[in-house]
């Protein structure tokens, strides 16, 4: 008996020991893994580019010119309809863009914008050749090679006084002097209270002729339009500046 009691002991000692450790320990980690925060950055990161670049991007082949340097253009146009100008002249119904920007060869052609932006107004549209708009554009930002060629009017009134009269035909021979033309306006003026005879109308022409005719190198390069004592145009050109 002791012999047995011995044995169960022993036994008992054992389970306490092995078994009693693994029932403290869980048989299960509940730790999760941590997830690759770097990789996942790196993914999100990427795919934000991407969204980003493609939203609203024309395709590189067709090399519209970036927005807000002049017309709108393509994608750049901002709206989902427009109205389409045809080649005659006639304004279409409205259709939808993408829908137009499919309809053309965009290698050789521009959706150009037309009418001035305005959120409240479906912008009208034309579809015009690449080299011409271009042509164009540079046209319009080409400084003029003489800015003094601009033509300058001054109006007179028949029965102007001598004072207004002197500083009117000293501006014109400045501008004369500058290589300007001036068109000279001569009309009845009806603040002024008095219609000029015939003589003073054909006084004040030969006048005016006078001092231009003492500018060097100035002409009357168009023959006058109307008729003295109603209304009256001359045309004058100073000598042009080299």
């Amino acid at each position: 008996m002791e012999h047995r009691r011995s044995l169960i002991s022993t036994a008992e000692a054992l389970h306490r020991v092995f078994l009693a450790g693994t029932l403290r320990r869980p048989l299960f980690h509940t730790r999760l893994p941590h997830p690759p925060q770097r990789q996942q950055n790196r993914t999100a990161i990427f795919a934000s580019k991407r969204f980003t670049a493609g939203q609203g991007a024309a395709p590189s082949q067709f090399a519209s010119p970036v927005a807000g340097t002049g017309p709108r253009l393509d994608e750049n146009i901002n709206a989902g309809e427009v109205h389409l100008v045809s080649p005659d002249g006639k304004l279409q119904p409205t259709q939808p863009l993408s829908t137009i920007l499919s309809s053309f060869d965009r290698k050789e052609y521009f959706l150009v914008q037309v009418s001035p932006p305005d959120a409240d107004q479906t912008p009208v549209c034309k579809i015009l050749k690449k080299e011409t708009f271009r042509a164009a554009e540079r046209a319009k930002h080409k400084p003029a090679k003489n800015a003094l060629t601009t033509t300058k009017q001054l109006e007179l009134g028949w029965a102007i006084g001598g004072n207004d009269l002197g500083h009117r035909l000293n501006k014109m021979e400045q501008f004369l002097g500058e290589g300007r033309r001036v068109e000279v306006v001569l009309a009845t003026k009806k603040k002024t209270g008095r219609v000029a005879s015939r003589e003073e109308a054909e006084a004040l022409v030969k006048n005016i002729r006078a001092k231009m005719k003492a500018v060097e190198g100035a002409r009357e390069w168009k023959e006058a339009d109307g008729a003295v004592g109603t209304q009256m145009t001359l045309y004058f050109e100073g000598k042009k500046k080299k």
